[in-house]
Order: C-alpha cells, then sequence, then structure tokens
C-alpha cells in the first residue's frame, strides 16, 4: 500500500472509531502497551471502552455526555516529504500535516489552525454540515511511532472541549530504548596489524644487536733463525 493510501486508511479508522463510539463497557480507566510505549489514563467521568475493530486504534474512552476519547498509533515512514507546517517541519509537522487533510477530505472546517502545545500539535475542527459535532485532535511522535489523540464532542457538549488537554496532561510516551553497542570482533588470526610500539619498550630485556666488524688474521712473528 502506498504512503498516501496508507495514511488515509489510518485517518479514516480515527475517524469511523469516534464517530462509532455510542457507549463504553465498565473496563479499567488506563490503557497501557509496550509495543507502542504509552500509557493512557482516562479523565474524571469517562469510561473505558471496549476493543476498537480498526487497526491503529488502542484505546476509546466515553463520557456520559456523549464526548468520547480515542487513542490511536501507527508506524512512522523513515523517509518523509518536506512541508510547512505552523507545528514545524519536522516528523510531527509531517504527521499533523497527513491527519488534517484527511479529516478534512470527510466534511470538516479548521476551527483553529494547528497549534504547537508542548510536544503535541492541537487542532480543532467544525463540521462543514449540521448534524456532527465538534472535533478536536493533538498529534505526538516518537521516534518512528505516531499517535493520535481524538476528542469527539457531540452538539450540546461543547464545554467538555477541555478533555483534550487534561487527556494530553494524563498521557505518558515512553522513549525508544537505548541501542545496545555492538561487540567489538577481535581481529582474525594472522591479521596484520601496525606496530605503533617500540622496540626497545615491547622487548626491555632484549638488547639490540649491530654488525661487527670482520675479524682480522692475527699477525704472527717470524720464527727466530
Amino acid at each position: 500500500m502506498s504512503r498516501p493510501r496508507k495514511a488515509a486508511a489510518f485517518a479514516l479508522a480515527i475517524t469511523t472509531a469516534w464517530l462509532g463510539l455510542a457507549h463504553a463497557d465498565d473496563l479499567t480507566g488506563v490503557y497501557r502497551s509496550s509495543r507502542w510505549r504509552v500509557v493512557m489514563e482516562a479523565p474524571t467521568d469517562y469510561r473505558r471502552a471496549g476493543e476498537s475493530p480498526f487497526p491503529g486504534v488502542l484505546a476509546r474512552f466515553a463520557h456520559s455526555s456523549g464526548a468520547t476519547l480515542t487513542l490511536s498509533a501507527t508506524t512512522l515512514p523513515r523517509k518523509r516529504k518536506a512541508v510547512t507546517s505552523p507545528c514545524g517541519d519536522s516528523t510531527l509537522g509531517a504527521f499533523a500535516t497527513e491527519n488534517v487533510r484527511v479529516i478534512l477530505a470527510h466534511g470538516y472546517v479548521l476551527a483553529q489552525e494547528p497549534t504547537l502545545r508542548g510536544k503535541a500539535c492541537v487542532v480543532s475542527f467544525a463540521p462543514a454540515r449540521d448534524g456532527t459535532g465538534a472535533v478536536r485532535q493533538a498529534y505526538l511522535t516518537s521516534a518512528e511511532l505516531g499517535y493520535v489523540v481524538t476528542l469527539a464532542l457531540p452538539s450540546g457538549a461543547a464545554q467538555r472541549s477541555d478533555d483534550l488537554d487534561t487527556a494530553l496532561g494524563l498521557l505518558q510516551i515512553q522513549a525508544p530504548p537505548a541501542a545496545r553497542p555492538r561487540p567489538s570482533q577481535p581481529a582474525p588470526a594472522g591479521a596484520d596489524e601496525p606496530d605503533m610500539v617500540e622496540a626497545t619498550r615491547r622487548y626491555p630485556d632484549v638488547k639490540p644487536w649491530y654488525p661487527r666488524p670482520r675479524p682480522q688474521p692475527e699477525m704472527q712473528e717470524p720464527p727466530a733463525p
């Protein structure tokens, strides 16, 4: 699957997840994942919903007012296109730009431009037509992973718009593990290595050899008469 299609499928899964969340199950209010290096705790009066059938959606939470929170994650590509975003031209800016483009294609308009708040890029959307509530999203990145926290607000629940900031304050993203240093391999037997030590230091008890002149034959006196 090409990169644009993959990004569209990811954003579509996020949109479908928070639009289709109607009720919550009585589950724990904390989601943990070592695979995605994230811990998300539900804000006050939110309850954890059942598992999502959509790929990329890790956790869902619901409020009695109808407001919903979802956490999604995806693996980022190693190569990215250069973008100009209010959240910077880094990986976070590119990730936010891709997701905003897809959400706008689903009948929403920007209610607030992308704004960098700490390590998150926060965006607010309003429905282009009546019948759908407002949406706020926060985008975060950590090494090769990208995260989206979505707050869906039905009509009449605008007072819950600060719940996204509360969720971001409770969100914990762990740094990737440090790369282990590769063990040094010994040189193979018989390999030539540079001799950087003087001979007198390597062999202090061995005296240097100097060539001596050849011995001359001894002069013999003639016998006495």
